[in-house]
């Protein structure tokens, strides 16, 4: 995930020496810049990125690589704001990190055995 904007962005709205419709342009600018910023600062903090967590909440199942490498369908029973609350088919319950989709969990099988 390669960020767009810094992390110690300033909101001050730059002093232009030009017309009405150039102020207004530059505040609709910030505004969007700010709003980039929220949204990648967002990302950084949950540890994934906001289209992957909407994928994931659209979801009912992901799939779970234990320690020695064995693959399991797990079924999604809710998100929350930091990972999701899921269960295997006998009834066991976890809880899954978004920090880390990718690395020990995923929504598909082949995201998991591509990175053996």
């Amino acid at each position: 995930m390669t960020r767009l904007t810094k992390n110690n962005y300033e909101d001050d709205l730059f002093e232009l020496q030009a017309t009405k419709k150039i102020k207004v342009q530059a505040q609709y600018n910030d505004y969007l810049w700010k709003a980039v910023k929220e949204k990648e600062d967002l990302e950084e903090e949950l540890g994934i990125d906001l289209i992957t967590k909407d994928k994931i909440e659209q979801s009912n199942v992901c799939y779970w690589k234990n320690k020695s490498k064995k693959i399991h369908k797990l079924f999604i029973n809710a998100t929350e704001r930091i990972g999701v609350d899921v269960e295997n088919i006998d009834g066991q319950k976890w809880f899954l990190y978004y920090r880390n989709y990718g690395k020990t969990w995923a929504l598909t099988r082949e995201e998991l055995e591509n990175d053996k």
